[in-house]
């Protein structure tokens, strides 16, 4: 990236009582290698969010922006307009830089039913685990209700049993570097990602992922590494 480019880091947050919903939490500590993936190619990471949340240590071109004086509504819009791209969470903040065109690295994402994302984004679900027996739910169960649809910690653990598991640091440098990657235009998909790929947009559509829209796939694709790794969870064909 070029110094006059940065990049917007969205709301992941650690300590906040501002968030009644800890699904929809990220801790901040785990974006620390993607932060230095961007910097480390001349870029900028701005913070957003608010004064509430715990602040990031010192680091090379990274704003702080949530806990600074600085911060306002107009601001708000115009770093999230601005931005060469969005590292997103479940919060809604990315809806506004989605709004103006800004591509979108979509991190931590629940629940599913609500991913409207362009073709130009990515995204990382986190993964679900059954709590009785240890068994990671599959894609398939995780795009379609009644799991693709919950919308508070209580469900996902009282009444469907199941334990929320966060992307990794790695995961996440994954997914900013692939975004990188494609704006400076450099690809390395392989048959075999598009292969997975097409798998899991094509099951998407088969589970009527979102609501309403059967028939339709999710139009944003998953990290590629990420689907590589969990590759196991698609259906088998």
């Amino acid at each position: 990236m070029h110094g006059s480019r940065f990049s917007m880091f969205e709301r992941a947050n650690s300590g906040s009582t501002a968030l009644v919903e800890p699904y929809r939490d990220a801790d901040p500590t785990t974006y620390f290698e993607a932060i230095t993936a961007i910097t480390n190619r001349g870029g900028w990471v701005i913070r957003i969010g608010d004064a509430s949340m715990t602040p990031l240590p010192r680091m090379d071109n990274v704003w702080d922006y949530a806990t600074s004086n600085l911060k306002c509504d107009w601001m708000d819009v115009f770093l999230c307009a601005a931005a060469r791209f969005m590292i997103g969470t479940s919060s809604g903040p990315a809806t506004i830089s989605r709004a103006f065109g800004v591509p979108i690295s979509m991190t931590n994402y629940l629940p599913s039913a609500t991913l409207y994302l362009a073709m130009r984004d990515l995204f990382l679900p986190k993964l679900l685990r059954e709590k009785a027996n240890g068994n990671m739910v599959s894609f398939e169960q995780q795009m379609s209700l009644p799991l693709s649809a919950c919308v508070s910690d209580g469900m996902y653990k009282n009444l469907y049993g199941i334990e929320i598991i966060s992307n990794t640091p790695q995961e996440i440098r994954e997914l900013v570097e692939q975004m990188m990657d494609t704006l400076d235009g450099k690809t390395d998909n392989t048959a075999e990602d598009a292969s997975l790929q097409k798998r899991f947009k094509l099951m998407t559509a088969e589970r009527e992922t979102l609501p309403g829209l059967p028939g339709f796939e999710l139009q944003c694709n998953i990290g590629r590494q990420f689907l590589q790794r969990h590759q196991n969870l698609l259906p088998i064909i």
